[in-house]
């Protein structure tokens, strides 16, 4: 059910995304996968401890309270009547828009707004604008939210002079001390979710040092005099505003606008429960094709870019774009597919209903054979804080605090090889993290593998990181890293997702290759693999070794006539406290790691996160395991 509410900031930029979103938006029934994103979660968590810690910035300001519109308005009004005041989170309404300014600096008739991001800004080299002083895409979400405030500010106070800031993560800055992102914990639950600041203590100058404010009122000025703007081509800045403000108080109904960018909508049910927003908009635009959700759409097709000439020529099914726009040669077994093979072949699984997988055994068996046992299969989780965690750390600086290893020997024997984890507050993991991952895999010279190519940046990364260290074993460390990441290497890391890419398409997938998405589909179409983990045979003391599941573990389990994921039985312990996290993917390990920063935290819930961290990255490596028996499997048949 609809439920008429004001322009926000967060529901102006919803709307510059696409107007019919916030109809959406506004409609508890319609599905939003936002709110089923750890990783979104988890960055919207670090951009709440920036904004707590920007507050620390202005040690007279006031905060106002509470989410009621109306106390809010009155208690913002009552105090803006002091000639010098900081407010924070001060309400301010004019017509059908309220926002609520995160710093409202107001000295004598000017007023000064710093809208906080946890966006890293280096000052002297960043640039905000094109060089025909349009805003630069990266910063273009950024300055129309700040362009949002000044034009709503200066309506609501046509009397004072307002300066628009943007308040962000300075790049040129240091981390003088430990600590600093856990320094602050989130509470509640929801829209009052939020961050506080966990010391006693005002904090010193070496702590405050990590944000800058950055004038963007020539930004902003210029926003709102030009009549082009995201969704709007020949619009005023207020005439754009006005036809928002009108969907959210539900005065209009904007009709659907198709592009290529619909693929990325957030309103679509995806399997869960609710109404499908994406779906609506589809079948507004195109009734006569009656989509249905279980439709393989081109929005589906896997690395095409030229949706949007599909969606010009009524073409949505992907079933109904024709062979002759995949420029693809006949394929030769062994040869490993292109681009546009991959695509045909998806093209052509979905246009005859064919659930059969596409396998070229001759060029998976070649590459196979270059192989070297013990084969290694490696997985990291890091974290970037928006806050330093470290000493000598800059905002957004990686962090890397895990590691899980399995081992395939030449006789078929597995193992869970070995893991590393660090959630310490006293000292940056990276250099223990490296050391720990070279002790393990320079035992012999086998083959290491990861899943994506994720790994062999971090390395990369992490290589910058060490040369700047005073560490005594840097040199070799980074030599080390050099003998996994470089290509010309013999012992260059091999990346499963490219061999899956070449020489395998799983229908299943739905064009995906994420894991998350392979390893369900691996065991939907492999019996080898259904054979092997439909019984208990994986843990401690099961047939295959695992240092983190302490009872043996089936991981095939039938819901219906499909496996289930294997990632959503996690975690697998004989104790989860109550709302406590699930840690099954790569956000929510980073937000378990960021929780484990904390100052204080129960020893209960922190056994717990550690155990749940374990056992997902230990998944991750297992995970590539199934997949390379699934590739041994169609080589032999």
């Amino acid at each position: 059910m609809f439920k008429k509410q004001k322009l926000t900031k967060t529901r102006f930029k919803i709307g510059l995304e696409c107007p019919r979103k916030l109809r959406y938006d506004a409609d508890p029934n319609y599905v939003n996968q936002n709110n089923h994103d750890a990783q979104l979660q988890a960055l919207a968590e670090e951009g709440m401890k920036v904004g707590e810690y920007a507050k620390l910035l202005f040690p007279n300001g006031i905060e106002i309270e509470g989410l009621d519109r109306e106390k809010s308005l009155e208690e913002t009004n009552l105090l803006l009547k002091n000639d010098d005041v900081v407010l924070f989170e001060a309400a301010i309404e004019y017509k059908d828009t309220f926002i609520r300014v995160d710093i409202l600096e107001k000295k004598g008739a000017s007023l000064n707004f710093y809208e906080v991001k946890s966006k890293s800004y280096s000052p002297g080299k960043d640039s905000l604008t094109t060089k025909n002083g349009m805003p630069n895409n990266k910063w273009q979400s950024y300055l129309y939210d700040a362009a949002f405030q000044k034009y709503v500010v200066e309506k609501a106070f046509p009397a004072f002079d307002v300066t628009a800031h943007l308040t962000l993560n300075n790049k040129a800055s240091i981390a003088a001390q430990n600590g600093i992102n856990g320094s602050f914990r989130m509470i509640g639950q929801g829209s009052a979710k939020h961050a506080v600041f966990d010391l006693d203590k005002l904090p010193d100058d070496d702590f405050l040092n990590q944000l800058v404010h950055v004038n963007v009122d020539k930004e902003c000025n210029s926003i709102l005099a030009s009549t082009i703007h995201p969704s709007f081509k020949t619009n005023s800045f207020e005439e754009v505003v006005d036809y928002l403000s009108n969907i959210v108080s539900d005065k209009l109904i904007p009709e659907p606008v198709i592009t290529a960018s619909c693929g990325k909508c957030q309103f679509q049910s995806l399997g869960l429960s609710g109404l499908d927003g994406r779906l609506e908009c589809l079948n507004k635009s195109y009734p006569e094709q009656d989509l249905k959700s279980e439709d393989k759409l081109i929005f589906d097709l896997w690395n095409y870019r030229g949706k949007q000439s599909f969606i010009d020529s009524g073409i949505l099914r992907l079933r109904d774009i024709p062979k002759s726009t995949f420029d693809a040669p006949e394929y030769k077994q062994g040869s490993g597919l292109s681009d546009n093979q991959r695509q045909l072949i998806q093209w052509e699984k979905v246009s005859s209903n064919d659930p059969m997988a596409f396998v070229d055994s001759v060029g998976l068996s070649e590459e196979i054979s270059k192989w070297t046992f013990p084969l290694h299969f490696i997985d990291f989780e890091t974290a970037r804080g928006a806050l330093p965690y470290f000493k000598g750390q800059k905002p957004n600086d990686l962090v890397a605090f895990q590691f899980s290893h399995h081992v395939i020997h030449s006789n078929g024997d597995i193992e869970h090889k070995g893991q590393f984890l660090d959630v310490g507050k006293d000292k940056n993991p990276n250099l223990n993290f490296i050391r720990e991952l070279k002790s393990q895999l320079s035992k012999d010279a086998g083959t290491v593998f990861s899943y994506s190519d994720y790994e062999m940046k971090f390395l990369s990364e992490l290589s910058t990181y060490i040369t700047s260290s005073d560490a005594k074993d840097a040199d070799e460390l980074i030599v080390f890293i050099d003998s996994l990441v470089n290509k010309k290497s013999s012992r260059a890391i091999v990346d499963l997702l490219e061999v899956y890419k070449s020489y395998i398409y799983l229908p299943k997938t739905n064009g995906s290759n994420s894991i998350k998405d392979v390893l369900p589909a691996v065991l939907n179409e492999s019996k080898l693999i259904r054979s092997l983990y439909c019984d208990p045979i994986y843990g401690k003391d099961g047939e295959i070794k695992s240092l983190n599941f302490s009872r043996p573990v089936a991981w095939l389990e039938m819901n219906g006539d499909e496996a289930t994921n294997p990632y959503a039985l996690l975690p697998i312990l004989d104790e989860v406290p109550d709302d406590a996290m699930l840690v099954k993917n790569g956000g929510a390990a980073q937000a378990a790691y960021s929780l484990l920063q904390t100052n204080e935290i129960d020893p209960s819930l922190k056994g717990y996160l550690e155990s749940s961290l374990l056992q997902y990255c230990e998944l991750d490596t297992l995970a590539m395991v199934m997949i390379y028996q699934y590739f041994q499997e169609v080589c032999s048949q």
